[in-house]
């Protein structure tokens, strides 16, 4: 080969290697803006489901400040608010209408663990800690309440599986020993009646006792504590919040208790 030819080769395979330098670069920086823009709408969707729950917040406050039947009906129902072009939906549902983890006896509590429990857990064990977990402590100190479903995570029989499949169905911020069934989740209502559907939807029909229901299942709600929950947006798109408040208290009309933007589980439909 001669002294031209090499040259040539070299110069080739130096292009080579910077085309295929710029290419990663380009994939770099597609990867990088792809990236970028998914944060930004991320933030823009949050942005958005937050401002509606504020919304709903505001709209109920004033129901609740105008009391009588409008605000004692609001209880269950889907609600629509126009925001701009958003399609905001939103319903308000009293706290007593989930299983409380700081105050269900074992009786209702096992059924619901065992159900949502994978094969290998030790329901027992579960349901033991959970209970010895709300007792006072040895040295006579006031026992301090679960503050959030995740702390079920630190007791021996739950994993993270069940902790994530307990949460749509369980509270922290009541302590009732029952549940308001008219408007419990679906699958907690179904669990309390061993998987009686007609007992079921005969409670949520009727919104009141029904004969048939086992003792200390049914309680009526406090009316304090409420769970907010809002849809924002159609389908793929869509963006859940879900707001627990607590109205009438203090010179607020309404306090916030905690607010779940990242993994809220509900349904509207």
């Amino acid at each position: 080969m001669s002294a031209t030819g090499a040259q040539r080769g070299v110069v080739l395979i130096i292009v080579l290697w910077v085309l295929a330098l710029l290419m990663l670069l380009l994939a770099a920086f597609s990867t990088s803006v792809r990236v970028d823009s998914q944060l930004a709408a991320e933030v823009s969707q949050r942005v958005r489901a937050r401002a509606a729950a504020d919304a709903a917040l505001a709209y109920l406050a004033g129901m609740q400040r105008l009391g009588g039947d409008t605000w004692g009906s609001l209880a269950g129902q889907v609600l629509v608010l126009p925001l701009d072009d958003e399609r905001v939906r939103f319903r308000l549902l009293p706290e007593e209408a989930y299983l409380s983890l700081t105050g269900a006896p074992p009786e209702l509590l096992e059924p619901v663990i065992a159900a949502l429990a994978g094969p290998q857990a030790d329901v027992a064990l579960a349901v033991s800690s959970l209970m010895a977990r709300r007792l006072p402590k040895q040295d006579g100190q006031q026992v301090e309440k679960l503050r959030s479903v995740g702390e079920l995570l630190q007791l021996p029989g739950f994993d993270r599986a069940l902790v994530e499949r307990l949460s749509p169905l369980v509270t922290v911020d009541t302590d009732q020993p029952g549940v308001f069934l008219p408007l419990a989740p679906q699958r907690l209502g179904l669990l309390l009646l061993a998987g009686d559907r007609r007992l079921y939807d005969a409670i949520r029909e009727g919104g009141g006792e029904a004969l048939g229901v086992p003792p200390g299942v049914l309680v009526s709600p406090g009316g304090r504590v409420f769970r907010l929950q809002v849809e924002v947006g159609e389908g793929r798109d869509v963006r859940k919040v879900e707001v627990t408040i607590v109205f009438g208290e203090g010179d607020a009309d309404y306090q916030i208790v905690r607010r779940n933007e990242y993994n809220p589980a509900f349904y509207l439909d």
